[in-house]
C-alpha cells in the first residue's frame, strides 16, 4: 500500500508496503478515514502507481472488518482489516464501467452504482448539439449479495432512462432489499445542485418511490437512521440546505415528514456543490443523535443534534463568534524568500502524537464525516472526520462526541518549517456592496508582520498598503473554504494581502446567490472580484500599483477576463490550468461536467456562438499585463496545444506571456513535488514583474 499526497501536504498513516498497520490505540475504528483517503494501489503493469484519489469516481465502503474500494478501472477490492490480508478482487467490470458509488450492508451485501465508461476527449453529434446524450446507456446497480465471502451471486439492474447518475447509496439497516440513493438527470437540470432527487428503491420489486426533490429543488446525502425508522436527507427547498427526514413504517411505507435542521441566512449545511459522489456533511451517531457541519462564510463548525429534543450543541470549540472572526497574525520582519527552504522535507512538522486531546480546535473546515458500521469501543458516540484550518494542515480525527474530545488518527505535514508555523495567517470574513446593491463575500488573509495584536475589522487595517493577490476559486460554483492552503500561506507569509472572493455564483450563500450567475458568467464573477478589490484599495489596505490576479480552472477563466477588461489595474496575472475555450471544454468533458455551462451561458446548439465569444481565447484584445500560465499536460481543462496558441497570440500583441507545462501531471497543485516548482516560479514572476518593476 502507498500513500497519496493532498496538495502541499504529506500524510502519515500507513507506510509504503507495510500492509494496513494503523494507530493501535484506535485500531478498529481508525481504518476507515485514513485508509480510504490515502490508499493507493500498485498497478500490475510497469509497477506504476494508480492513485485512487486521482478521480472524483473514487468510492469506498466499510462494514465490520471489511473495507471495500475501487481502483478506478472497474474493479472492486475487499480487505479484511482485522487480518491485514492483501486486497482481493470481488468484482471485476473488465474496464467497462465507471463506479460512482458503493455501499456495504450489515448483512454482508455490497451495492454499486455504475455507468458505462466514457472515452474522455471524444464526443458524438448527439452530445455536442443536445442537452442530453441520447446515446449513453442508463446507470446500473450491481448487487453482490455475499460480498464478504464470495462474488458469485451478482445481480445487474438497469435503472432505465429516468436518471443519468445515481450515487450516495444507503442500505436499510434491517431490509437488505430496500435502498436509497440520490439521482440526477441532465435532461431536467444541467447540474445536480440545481435539481436532484432522493429515491427509495426496492431491489425485490425493481420499483422506486420519489422521497424528495423536483423542479428548483436539490437534494443530497440520503441516510437511514441506525434503526431504519427515519430516512434523512439534505435539501435546499427553502433556499439554503437544511436537514429533513421522513419516517419509514414497519411495512416499508413513507409516513410523517420532519424538519430536523432549518437553515437561516447565517449558515448552510453544504460547503461545496453536490458534485462528487462521496460527500458527507452529516451522519447518524445513534437513533437520536446526528453530527453535522455548519458552514458560515467558509468557516465550518461541528455540531451535534439531539433529534427528539431538537437541540444542537457545538463540538470541539467553545469560542464565541467575535473571537472566531478575529485575525490572528504575526510575521517575522524578514522571512526566508526561497521556496526550497520553506518546503524542505527535513523541516516539515513532526507527526502528531496520538491520544486524548483538548476539545478546542482553531476554526477551520470539517469534511467527510464517517461513522463506520461496527460496534463502538465503549458507550460513547464516535465518528471520524477530516479537519484543517488556515494554520492547521489536514488531520483525520476520531471524535468522541459524548466527551467532546478527539484523537488524531492520521496527520498531514504542513510542508513548511517549524519556524514559520507560528506565523501562518488566519483570515477575516469580507463583505462589500457592489454598484448594483448586491453583496460580495470573501476571505481576507493579511500578512502584516511585526504586529503584536490582531486587528478586529477592515477599518483597523487601513493604511497598510500591501501588495495584493486576488485569488479566484475554481468551479465556478464552488466557494473558498477557510482550510489549510499552502499557496495562500506561502504568499501571505511574505507580506502579501490575499483576497479570496466568493463572487455571485459561489456556493455557501444559498440558491439565489449561486444561481444569480446563471446567464451572467463572465460578468458578475468579473465585476464582483473587481469591486471587492476596489473596496480594499479605497481603504488603503491594498497597494493599487501592486495588484496581482490569479485563478485555477474556471477561476483562471475569470482571471483572464479581468485582465482583458481592466488591464490598467493589474501588474501581473497567473493562470493555473485556465479554461481557455468554453466551447471545446463543453464538447470534450465527461458527461458529469459537460453541462456545467448550460445554465451559466446556455445549452448547445443555440449558445455555441456565445460560448466561443465568452472564451478567454477570443478575448485578448485589451490584455497588456504580464501573464504566467502553468498547467500539467494531463489536465483536460486546458489542453497544452490550446495554451501554446493562446500564449503565442498574446506575444503577437507584445504581451509578456510565459507558459510552463509539467509533463505527466494532471492537477499541479495536488502534487507536492510539482507544487514546489509552481510556488517558486510564481514567486519569481511576481517579484520580477511587480515588486521590483
Amino acid at each position: 500500500m502507498m500513500l497519496s499526497n493532498f496538495g502541499a501536504e504529506s500524510h502519515n498513516a500507513v507506510q509504503p508496503d507495510e500492509g494496513l498497520s494503523v494507530n493501535q490505540d484506535t485500531a478498529k475504528l481508525s481504518v476507515s478515514v485514513p485508509l480510504v483517503n490515502s490508499l493507493m494501489l500498485r498497478s500490475q503493469q510497469g509497477n506504476k502507481k494508480a492513485s485512487l484519489l486521482a478521480s472524483h469516481l473514487l468510492e469506498w465502503s466499510l462494514c465490520g472488518n471489511y473495507l471495500y474500494f475501487q481502483d478506478g478501472d472497474s474493479r472492486v477490492y475487499r480487505i479484511n482489516t482485522k487480518q491485514g490480508s492483501p486486497p482481493k478482487i470481488i468484482w471485476d467490470g473488465s474496464g467497462r464501467y465507471d463506479i460512482y458509488s458503493m455501499r456495504a450492508s450489515l448483512q454482508g451485501a455490497l451495492l454499486l452504482s455504475v455507468r458505462d465508461k466514457e472515452q474522455r476527449g471524444t464526443t458524438n453529434k448527439s452530445s455536442a448539439i443536445s442537452q442530453r446524450d441520447t446515446t449513453s446507456s442508463p446507470p446500473k446497480l450491481i448487487f453482490i449479495e455475499k460480498a464478504t465471502t464470495s462474488h458469485d451471486e451478482t445481480v445487474e439492474i438497469s435503472l432505465g432512462s429516468d436518471f443519468d447518475f445515481v450515487w450516495d447509496l444507503d442500505f436499510h439497516p434491517k431490509w437488505n432489499h430496500l435502498v436509497v440513493f440520490q439521482a440526477w438527470s441532465t435532461f431536467q437540470s444541467p447540474m445536480p445542485w440545481s435539481w436532484s432527487k432522493i429515491v427509495l428503491y426496492s431491489l425485490k420489486t425493481r420499483k422506486y418511490k420519489l422521497i424528495a426533490g423536483g423542479k428548483e429543488m436539490a437534494c443530497a446525502e440520503p441516510r437511514f437512521s441506525p434503526n431504519g425508522q427515519r430516512l434523512s436527507f439534505l435539501s435546499d427547498k427553502n433556499g439554503r440546505y437544511g436537514l429533513y427526514a421522513v419516517q419509514i413504517s414497519s411495512r416499508e411505507k413513507v409516513e410523517k415528514r420532519e424538519t430536523l435542521i432549518e437553515p437561516t441566512e447565517d449558515f448552510d449545511l453544504i460547503s461545496q456543490p453536490s458534485m462528487t459522489p462521496h460527500q458527507s456533511h452529516y451522519a447518524w451517531l445513534d437513533n437520536n443523535h446526528i453530527v453535522y457541519i455548519r458552514n458560515e462564510h467558509g468557516f465550518c463548525n461541528l455540531e451535534m443534534l439531539e433529534v427528539d429534543e431538537q437541540r444542537s450543541t457545538s463540538l470541539l470549540h467553545n469560542m464565541d463568534k467575535e473571537q472566531l472572526q478575529r485575525i490572528q497574525m504575526s510575521r517575522p520582519p524578514s522571512p526566508p524568500r526561497s521556496p526550497s527552504h520553506m518546503l524542505r522535507n527535513e523541516d516539515t512538522l513532526n507527526s502528531a502524537t496520538n491520544g486524548l486531546t483538548e476539545q478546542l480546535l482553531p476554526r477551520g473546515v470539517f469534511t467527510e464525516i464517517t461513522v463506520p458500521i461496527l460496534s463502538s469501543l465503549d458507550n460513547s458516540l464516535h465518528f471520524f472526520c477530516k479537519y484543517s484550518a488556515p494554520n492547521e494542515p489536514t488531520k483525520f480525527l476520531r471524535v468522541n462526541a459524548t466527551q467532546n474530545t478527539y484523537d488524531i488518527v492520521s496527520h498531514s505535514h504542513a510542508m513548511l518549517p517549524n519556524t514559520l508555523r507560528q506565523h501562518l495567517v488566519t483570515p477575516l470574513h469580507f463583505e462589500c456592496e457592489t454598484k448594483d446593491k448586491s453583496i460580495v463575500h470573501g476571505t481576507l488573509y493579511v500578512g502584516t508582520g511585526g504586529q503584536s495584536s490582531a486587528p478586529q475589522d477592515l477599518i483597523s487595517l487601513s493604511g497598510l498598503n500591501l501588495p495584493v493577490i486576488t485569488l479566484i476559486h475554481d468551479g465556478p460554483s464552488e466557494m473558498h473554504l477557510v482550510g489549510y492552503d499552502a499557496l495562500v500561506q506561502y504568499f501571505a507569509s511574505r507580506g502579501y494581502l490575499i483576497f479570496c472572493p466568493n463572487y455571485r455564483g459561489s456556493s455557501g450563500y444559498g440558491r439565489a446567490y449561486r444561481e444569480s450567475l446563471n446567464g451572467n458568467f463572465g460578468n458578475y464573477d468579473v465585476e464582483d472580484c473587481f469591486e471587492g478589490l476596489q473596496y480594499l484599495l479605497s481603504l488603503g489596505i491594498a497597494d493599487g500599483s501592486k495588484c496581482i490576479v490569479a485563478g485555477v480552472g474556471s477561476g483562471g477563466c475569470t482571471t483572464l477576463h479581468l485582465l482583458n477588461r481592466y488591464p490598467e489595474y493589474f501588474s501581473a496575472g497567473i493562470g493555473i490550468a485556465p479554461l481557455l475555450d468554453l466551447f471545446e471544454f463543453r464538447k470534450s468533458s465527461c458527461m458529469l461536467e459537460k453541462h456545467k455551462f448550460d445554465a451559466l451561458i446556455g445549452p448547445l446548439p443555440e449558445s455555441g456562438k456565445q460560448l466561443r465569444l465568452q472564451s478567454p481565447f477570443n478575448q485578448t484584445k485589451n490584455i497588456e499585463t504580464p501573464l504566467l500560465i502553468l498547467q500539467g499536460d494531463q489536465d483536460s481543462r486546458c489542453p497544452v496545444e490550446l495554451a501554446k496558441k493562446y500564449v503565442s497570440k498574446l506575444e503577437q500583441q507584445q504581451v509578456h506571456a510565459k507558459l510552463k507545462v509539467y509533463e505527466g501531471v494532471g492537477n499541479i497543485l495536488s502534487d507536492s513535488a510539482t507544487l514546489l516548482d509552481v510556488l517558486q516560479r510564481v514567486d519569481e514572476f511576481v517579484v520580477e514583474q511587480v515588486i521590483y518593476s
